[in-house]
């Protein structure tokens, strides 16, 4: 019960806090909306009171946050506008008291054990990180303040923060520091979002001022009601990948087995079809988090052309070279000798024009770069 009255006082508390904030008159800052939001991440997300203190701003390089960061927090990284990298930091304490939530639902009163982060906790946590994000980011989309503070979700979790410097820019980046109390037992953590300090986001432009018009009702409900109706349908796309050209003899002949060269540029003009054949975006491929991946590209800036034709490999011979195809029969009725123009062969070179075709070098499989290619595409930055 005891646990309960105090939950309560801690929900009145940050009920007066929003109430005083409503005064303001909707005036937005950075400091403010990022305690309003682990305020509501934390009662939306895992219906948990929190007490959140001014956040404090500071500036860093990724050299610095190494010796600055707790030991043993949780890295998730962000990604961004143009993508950019962030970083989102929970202490041990704040990390425990999220888990505990999540798996007891209390906080206790218990100090952390010291241990390092798991991709269980990263499971468990990553929704809360994208919920204090979003909310961060509402109140500002108007403000220069979007510029840095917009765009951001969680994309993966750092095991080791070594890695650091090659994950953030080699720049000053804006470092939020937050001092959290979490549910009744008021434990205390701290959390810590780094953006870079550059704001690569555009500000969403005011919202215009709604219109109370008989037209303007007609028209909300009519795209309310087509909304509904098709929101929910399917829409399909082909990533194609390349496009091929084959003569219907080749075509017919294709058996298990057999490959379709393509070049490796084909990589990078993936194009994105909708059933009726029109390209609705183009991109790279690449891999994203251990999967395939496109990244899209404005059309024309990074996508070369498809190639209009293949070579196709037989199955079985990617190990020996194919052999040339017969000469056309040659009309020997007026063929004339030519005159030596080459010395003799020395005694002991090799007559290379005896050496049988089949023990030659044996075809490398780089020699055809085809979709096997996909191994070992880069990954998208």
């Amino acid at each position: 019960m005891a646990e309960n009255g105090t939950a309560s006082v801690l929900r009145r508390k940050v009920d007066q806090g929003r109430a005083g904030a409503a005064e303001l008159k909707g005036v937005a800052e950075p400091g403010k909306a990022l305690a309003d939001a682990f305020r509501r991440a934390a009662e939306e997300e895992l219906e948990l009171a929190v007490i959140v203190s001014q956040p404090k701003e500071t500036r860093a390089t990724p050299a610095e946050l190494l010796e600055s960061l707790p030991e043993q927090s949780f890295l998730g990284v962000l990604i961004g506008p143009e993508d950019g990298a962030g970083l989102f930091c929970l202490d041990p304490g704040a990390l425990s008291a999220i888990i505990e939530m999540r798996t007891m639902g209390r906080v206790s009163s218990n100090p952390p054990q010291p241990r390092r982060p798991t991709r269980t906790d990263a499971a468990m946590v990553a929704d809360v990180i994208d919920r204090v994000l979003a909310e961060f980011e509402a109140p500002l989309l108007e403000l220069d303040a979007a510029r840095w503070a917009s765009g951001w979700r969680y994309q993966l979790y750092l095991p080791d923060p070594r890695p650091l410097s090659v994950v953030l820019e080699e720049a000053q980046h804006r470092v939020l520091e937050v001092e959290i109390l979490f549910g009744a037992a008021a434990k205390p953590g701290r959390a810590f979002i780094v953006l870079p300090s550059t704001g690569r986001a555009r500000p969403r432009p005011p919202t215009p001022p709604p219109d109370d018009s008989v037209e303007a009702a007609e028209a909300a409900a009519w795209q309310d009601a087509m909304s509904e109706a098709v929101g929910t349908a399917e829409a399909s796309l082909d990533a194609v990948l390349g496009r091929v050209r084959l003569p219907l003899a080749d075509l017919s002949g294709l058996a298990p087995g057999d490959r379709i060269a393509l070049p490796l540029t084909a990589l990078g003009g993936v194009r994105l079809v909708a059933p009726g054949g029109q390209v609705m975006a183009e991109g790279r491929l690449g891999q994203a988090g251990g999967a395939r991946a496109v990244r899209l590209v404005e059309p024309g800036e990074d996508s070369p052309p498809h190639a209009p034709d293949g070579t196709i490999i037989p199955a079985g011979t990617l190990q020996s070279r194919p052999a040339p195809p017969a000469p056309p029969p040659m009309d020997m009725s007026d063929f004339q000798p030519a005159a030596p123009s080459m010395p003799p062969m020395a005694p002991d070179e090799p007559d290379l024009g005896s050496v049988p075709f089949d023990t030659q070098s044996p075809l490398d499989p780089g020699d055809f770069p085809s979709i096997n290619a996909l191994d070992d595409m880069p990954a998208l930055d």
